[in-house]
């Protein structure tokens, strides 16, 4: 920081400021490049490698869909072990299956002569025939664990079941869950009881497991990207992370794997850093990315709240994120005092006028003539970012806004002698 922004002096505003106008601030290439080092830093300190968004949100899209696998192959070995319960015996009814499948064929528009389905196609209609003529009455557990999870994946992949819409899948698929309380009535009593209570057992663990992916935002994640409400690769981490929202996020990051979940970060953290959006990171004059902006960094963190920061982030990273908005607003801000900064052509040209100025700017060259004036600069320049140096600057120009006052003082007394006519 300069030393204006710690004595909040005016006199050293505007001196500092005529000195930047005509040499340029010597500072702030030196804070630019730091606050580029921090930012750096902090990308790196969450993933080490530079990922394109579009790799991420492929491997996001992996992962969640390895997640439900990993459900289906658990599902899978239960409903095996509840069948050998039984010897491999049809115990589960399909009549509500059926049921709904007859009511989505009789819903279809129909040929007033024909009576054929129309506003259809082949398979829609195939599709529904076979599930009300072709499936038995009665099938075993683990073939009606396939059934509901063939129908689960067409809820959100329309090539799963050709012909079949979304929402009519999702209607036989309630159906099918339904089903699994249909125990038949041929078995004994003591038998049925028993496979009732490890087929419950088995659908409260399911949902539990289940109802993980049951979220609007891994739907459109995992949907076929040539449907419509799909999320592209390159926009996954920006769909999964925005403003205000942290539920759908918790949800995404337990499918992860520690490597994605690390490249989602990444990849959220450069768009805060080095997005267009935020505005913390933009081009100068030169078209070089060296001019930053705190105040647009800590609006944009508190957009997303720290909820969802802390979500993708951790506490610690969320804490150093505003730790840099705040110094980079620091560094780089100008106080309100130095917008009337001197000129040098001013001086040059109205000397008198400016005389009061002039003698304020003697008293900063004097105070630097004198050793402890030198001292504390010195201290100040060689160690600026420590409390030593800090504390050095802050008395330099607090005894120079002292020295300032006395004189000026001193010049409101003052009356030049009039020329004589």
């Amino acid at each position: 920081p300069k030393a204006t922004q710690i004595t909040r002096s005016p006199l050293i505003g505007r001196a500092q400021g005529m000195m930047d106008r005509i040499f340029g601030d010597p500072l702030e290439a030196r804070n630019a490049a730091a606050i580029n080092t921090e930012m750096h830093r902090l990308q790196n300190s969450v993933y080490p490698n530079t990922i394109p968004a579009e790799q991420v949100g492929k491997n996001v899209k992996a992962d969640i869909g390895e997640a439900r696998k990993a459900v289906g192959t658990w599902a899978d070995g239960v409903t095996t072990q509840i069948d050998q319960m039984t010897g491999g015996v049809p115990v589960i009814g399909t009549n509500r299956l059926k049921t709904a499948a007859q009511e989505l064929l009789d819903s279809l528009p129909k040929n007033k002569k024909t009576g054929k389905p129309i506003f259809t196609s082949p398979e829609t209609e195939r599709y529904l025939t076979n599930i009300i003529e072709g499936l038995d009455d009665y099938i075993p557990v683990n073939q009606q664990f396939r059934v509901i999870n063939q129908l689960w994946k067409a809820v959100d992949d329309a090539t799963i079941l050709p012909g079949i819409a979304s929402n009519d899948a999702k209607t036989l698929w309630l159906a099918a869950r339904e089903s699994f309380g249909d125990i038949s009535t041929a078995l004994p009593a003591s038998q049925r009881k028993k496979i009732r209570g490890a087929i419950g057992s088995f659908r409260r663990s399911y949902d539990k497991r289940i109802n993980q992916f049951a979220d609007s935002l891994i739907n459109r994640i995992t949907k076929d990207e040539r449907f419509a409400n799909s999320v592209d690769p390159e926009v996954v981490v920006e769909a999964i992370f925005t403003p205000g929202k942290y539920t759908g996020l918790k949800k995404v990051i337990q499918q992860l794997s520690p490597e994605s979940y690390a490249q989602v970060r990444r990849v959220a953290m450069r768009n805060i850093l080095q997005g267009p959006k935020g505005g913390f990171r933009t081009r100068s004059e030169l078209g070089r990315w060296d001019i930053f902006h705190g105040d647009n960094l800590l609006k944009t963190l508190d957009e997303y709240g720290k909820p969802a920061l802390n979500a993708m982030f951790g506490k610690q990273k969320t804490q150093e994120l505003y730790r840099l908005g705040r110094v980079t607003k620091l560094v780089q801000s100008r106080p309100e005092f130095m917008s009337g900064s001197m000129v040098a052509a001013t001086l040059a040209l109205k000397p008198l006028q400016n005389l009061g100025k002039l003698v304020r700017l003697n008293i900063l060259s004097r105070m630097m003539d004198t050793e402890w004036g030198l001292k504390y600069l010195t201290d100040g320049i060689e160690a600026p970012r420590t409390r030593k140096g800090v504390d050095a600057l802050a008395r330099l120009f607090t005894q120079a806004g002292i020295l300032s006052e006395d004189h000026t003082r001193e010049l409101e007394a003052y009356q030049p002698v009039q020329p004589v006519p």
